[in-house]
């Protein structure tokens, strides 16, 4: 790969720069500073949504203009005096959200624009979090730019509902509400906008009696109702920042309100049961599954549910049971539809339970039948390893198993890799390049981790195990292993899986 050296870059634009004629630059200066831009910290701890959103499905969108507004162009991240050029930078996973840029020294400002996809090229153009910064001095004192976002919520989405479903509320009922505070969709996905990213007012109740101060997460409130006005009301005021355009956001306060009918003056017995429903779903060991299903309750509410793999509690609405090995049981958007977690750590056929209950005791039961598979691809050790290849897609997952034979040899050596294979070219040489995937490895009989030193800087990962009858070399180096790689590029990617057993006569 050719690269142009930093020094001739700077020369070469500041020529170009005194050749032209009136003001030639920013600010009025040829002087050239190389600045940093990128992200201040993961996007899953500052600005990105949160809720099962993954920040590596986005990129940054940054436009940079001038002290007097005027927009910035790049030619190959290099100012281009005449404005031809590209309008905007995009930091994606492929350049780990950062990147160089030659910029005459001054004043800046940097808006930035997340969206859903790799680029500006393979998006649906959702917007899901905005910046723009004030004027920024670049100089030789200040050659780095860290940027940060605000997550941008959709008013029409953000609600505050029920902790649990509800259908009937009575006279002195608890209510348990809570503030869901989502963003703009990504297909038919919202997810929710962090705590971090907006604040509230004063929840104000009418009909019911506020028992909390509230939070960003919710308020609890006792209905009253009365015969007159039977329903009972509770308001917040949410300011956060809202797209005003197709690229942009603002901040704006708006009330979201809950609202529910109250059954001021009647006297019933709850002999109803709740309704239920657990959805199937394809398991994998040690694969994380998400579970979906839905409870209802039409004479009250949904007081508890819970999930069980035979007689073992996995997941609960009860925080109280919630631990490493017990998952929270949500309805994430108040409604009847409920998800949960699972990693199911048994290969085999797993009987799972959905149990919930109403506030009168009644009970529902439902079950499902799910078979947890082993999902990997097994391959057996080759004369010639450079033949096996995988395509792994952008952001993919696979696991490989690197089998050994039941019987071996006295003497042995074992060669296991992960091979780029576009990087390399036959030979064990490789082209300087970023690393285009990570991988690990455990041993496949103990789960134990197996360290994978790098080879060859971006080429390829893995290890040599050998033994010789002789009574030396590796005595346990006999072991399958259980590689897993990802696909961290935006672009599909092909891997060789490198696996040969050697006799040494």
């Amino acid at each position: 790969m050719h690269r142009t050296p930093t020094a001739l870059a700077f020369t070469s634009l500041a020529l170009i720069l005194a050749s032209c004629g009136g003001p030639s630059t920013p600010n009025g200066s040829s002087e050239l500073v190389q600045l940093k831009i990128g992200r201040a910290s993961a996007f899953a701890s500052q600005g990105m949504p949160t809720g099962g959103f993954d920040p590596s499905s986005a990129f940054l969108k940054v436009k940079v203009a001038d002290s007097k507004g005027q927009p910035v162009a790049f030619n190959n991240g290099v100012y281009a005096p005449n404005g031809q050029g590209d309008t905007f930078l995009t930091l994606n996973l492929q350049n780990n959200f950062g990147t160089t840029v030659l910029l005459p020294k001054g004043e800046y400002t940097f808006e930035t624009i997340a969206k859903d996809g790799v680029n500006d090229q393979a998006t649906t153009g959702t917007l899901l979090a905005y910046s723009k910064t004030n004027l920024t001095p670049v100089d030789a004192s200040h050659n780095s730019v860290k940027l940060t976002v605000r997550t941008v919520m959709n008013t029409e989405a953000t609600a505050l509902n029920f902790k649990l479903p509800t259908d009937v509320v009575y006279t002195n009922d608890l209510l348990d509400l809570r503030l869901n505070v989502k963003t703009n969709s990504v297909g038919d996905q919202a997810y929710s906008v962090p705590t971090t990213d907006f604040s509230i007012g004063q929840y104000v109740a009418t009909n019911g009696t506020l028992t909390s101060v509230g939070s960003k997460l919710g308020v609890n409130v006792l209905a009253t109702g009365t015969t007159a006005d039977p329903r009972i009301a509770v308001t917040v005021p949410v300011t956060g920042l809202v797209q005003t355009g197709a690229e942009i956001a603002a901040e704006q306060t708006v009330n979201v309100t809950f609202e529910h009918a109250v059954n001021a003056s009647t006297v019933t017995a709850d002999v109803l049961a709740p309704t239920a429903t657990l959805s199937t779903t394809a398991a994998s060991l040690n694969s994380t599954a998400t579970l979906t299903g839905t409870a209802s309750d039409e004479n009250g509410a949904v007081s508890q549910a819970r999930l069980y793999d035979g007689t073992t509690l996995i997941a609960s609405t009860d925080a109280s049971e919630q631990n490493a090995e017990v998952k929270a049981l949500t309805f994430p958007n108040g409604d009847s539809n409920w998800t949960a977690s699972w990693t199911p750590t048994k290969v085999g056929e797993h009987e799972l339970t959905f149990m919930t209950n109403d506030a009168a005791g009644n009970e529902t039961q439902v079950t499902q039948a799910v078979t947890v598979k082993l999902d990997m691809i097994e391959i057996a050790p080759a004369s010639d390893g450079r033949q096996a290849r995988l395509t792994l897609a952008a952001g993919e997952t696979r696991k490989i198993l690197y089998k050994l034979p039941e019987t071996m040899p006295t003497d042995f050596v074992v060669q296991q890799y992960m091979i780029n294979a576009a990087a390399w070219d036959g030979d064990f040489s490789c082209e300087t390049a970023p690393f285009e995937f990570d991988v690990t490895a455990v041993d496949a009989a103990t789960g134990q981790a197996v360290d994978l030193p790098m080879q060859y800087y971006n080429c390829y990962k893995g290890t040599v195990y050998q033994r010789y009858g002789e009574g030396y070399g590796q005595i346990a180096a006999s072991r399958s292993l259980i590689f897993t790689v990802t696909n961290i590029t935006g672009h599909d990617i092909e891997v060789n899986p490198y696996f040969t057993l050697q006799t040494i006569n």
